[in-house]
């Protein structure tokens, strides 16, 4: 009974060792496809990653494009001064004032001065409404 025994305790740590190892290399088999699949997806993420990398890149060089056209059109409008047009005058009552005065003889001068216009437009004023234009006609 004892060799009995002893055959079946040898079958028995036989089989626990085979076990043993079969459940080794099952674990190993498990951890060699899940380093697999995670190398796999770090190389994934280390290509969006440098993907993103190229992309900050490409836009902090735009960035520092327009902020040179910026500072340049800025500069430029600094240097160059702005045309401002003059205040509209109330042309139709300036005009209407100055033919008036321009028919009772007044002087070109007095015409600029009074009705707020240039000595040309006095002038000419005074040529298509003065009192000469009238004796003439």
């Amino acid at each position: 009974m004892a060799a009995l025994l002893t055959d079946d305790l040898q079958t028995y740590a036989f089989a626990a060792i085979h076990t043993a190892i079969l459940l080794a290399f099952l674990w190993i088999g498990a951890w060699a496809v899940f380093w697999r699949g995670t190398a796999a997806e770090l190389a994934r993420l280390d290509a969006e990653l440098q993907r993103q990398k190229y992309q900050v890149s490409a836009s902090e060089a735009e960035a520092r494009r327009l902020g040179t056209l910026l500072r340049s059109f800025e500069e430029k409008q600094v240097a160059e001064p702005r045309y401002i047009p003059p205040p509209p005058r109330p042309q139709a009552q300036g005009f209407e004032m100055a033919i008036r005065m321009a028919s009772s003889g007044a002087t070109e001068a007095e015409l600029a001065a009074s009705c707020g216009m240039s000595r040309e437009e006095a002038s000419l004023l005074r040529r298509l409404h003065g009192s000469r234009a009238r004796d003439v006609a």
